[in-house]
């Protein structure tokens, strides 16, 4: 089939489609460039027929192009009324012919000071902080306001949700709840090159079962390049884990929620702006129904309320996601890969009910706001289950089995972003 060419499979026993119409739009970068409709379609009970949809979009492999169909009554029908959207699908037209645009980089002189505890890189635009303790970003200033207040905290847990409750993941995949952040022996290097400085931390994990490299390459326009790496050294995946009574023998690891870092900023960077699914939150095996494009919200906005807090929020398939004050201040993440993202007014553990959620009463609307906005910058999450009414782990090609992960982004700083 031609790229401009669709299938149409009329599923009626005793009806044919006169009565329906496609709306169509064609996507560029996330922007709507070009629209139409087509009125007739003859197609009649169990048939199927190609139609061709009349763009003239010329398809470049410098940007990155999808097709946005919406099926839509032509006239009323009993229940139903005129143009009432009754099916919709979006298809790209090129996205594996497409590299993620990527920030572009300025050359210039940098400062480094390095103490006891931490190590700075600087100009006269911005600083940039790290903790030799916990190898992660501890202050972050551009034009002398603070962007980051902590950053790229290695982290594989989720707020368990139902689902995850009812399959006991919250006790099976304990070991993870805090992996990468307690009992810490962090080791670093700093490399200097002619116009940028990189700064690798890396240290063991799971008793000298795996380890975790995550490096900072820092470019005089304040543009940090982060890379994480977490490899597996010794140890087996258990994948099958199941029921409340399943242990993990001494060499055996169980599945993870996420492999991602977390971030907070301060509260006035509340407008969140990203090219990927939305407008509402999506998982991995629940993003069907969203559609990849540019989206806008408050950071209020983002957050799922649910009867029992939990997990909630993630955006799927991102390309970029940037947060804004009203000063114009723009601190945005830019993905090497399709990354997912998450940002609310509370903390993980706000979220958490614990290893049973029977001991706890939280209810979502109790919840109270805190000043810092927390943000997750995910490489990898696995699904959130539910096939069977909560009693079992998501289906395997969504779950996220022990073994070695990596994923880059870039920490892009700016005024006015365009």
């Amino acid at each position: 089939m031609a790229l401009n060419e669709i299938r149409v499979k009329n599923w009626y026993f005793f009806r044919n489609l006169s009565n329906y119409k496609i709306d169509w739009t064609i996507i560029e970068n996330g922007k709507e460039i070009e629209n139409g409709t087509i009125s007739e379609l003859d197609v009649e009970a169990q048939q199927s027929k190609i139609l061709q949809i009349p763009f003239k979009t010329i398809i470049k492999n410098t940007k990155e192009y999808f097709i946005n169909l919406s099926i839509k009554l032509i006239l009323s029908e009993p229940l139903i009324e005129a143009d009432y959207e009754i099916a919709k699908a979006q298809f790209s037209l090129n996205s594996n012919q497409v590299k993620l645009q990527q920030p572009k980089i300025t050359l210039g002189a940098l400062k480094k000071v390095s103490s006891n505890t931490s190590i700075a890189v600087y100009n006269d635009n911005f600083k940039v902080q790290f903790s030799k303790e916990s190898g992660t970003l501890i202050n972050y200033e551009f034009n002398g306001e603070v962007l980051i207040s902590k950053g790229a905290q290695i982290n594989f847990w989720r707020a368990p949700v139902d689902n995850d409750y009812g399959a006991n993941t919250p006790n099976l995949y304990r070991e993870w709840l805090n992996a990468g952040k307690e009992n810490l022996n962090v080791s670093h290097k700093i490399i200097e090159l002619d116009n940028s400085v990189k700064i690798v931390f890396n240290q063991k994990m799971l008793k000298g079962d795996a380890s975790f490299t995550q490096s900072y390459s820092i470019n005089a326009d304040g543009i940090i390049k982060v890379e994480n790496d977490f490899k597996t050294l010794k140890g087996k995946s258990k994948i099958g884990l199941k029921g409340h009574k399943a242990k993990l023998k001494n060499n055996e690891h169980s599945n993870i929620y996420k492999f991602g870092n977390e971030f907070v900023i301060p509260k006035t960077f509340n407008r969140v702006n990203w090219y990927g699914r939305g407008s509402e939150e999506s998982y991995e095996d629940r993003k069907k129904a969203t559609d990849i494009g540019l989206y806008s919200s408050e950071v209020s906005d983002l957050f799922t309320m649910y009867a029992r807090p939990q997990e909630n929020g993630n955006r799927t398939d991102v390309r970029w996601v940037s947060f804004t004050n009203k000063n114009g201040m723009n601190l945005k993440f830019v993905g090497k890969e399709l990354f997912n993202f998450s940002a609310s007014h509370f903390k993980r553990k706000d979220l958490d009910s614990g290893k049973s959620k029977k001991t706890s009463q939280k209810h979502g609307r109790l919840l109270n706001p805190r000043n810092e906005i927390f943000i997750n910058i995910d490489g990898f999450t696995s699904g959130v289950g539910g096939v069977d009414s909560w009693g079992t782990l998501p289906r395997e090609e969504y779950l996220l089995p022990y073994g070695s992960y990596n994923y880059s982004y870039w920490i892009v700083p700016m005024l006015n972003d365009k």
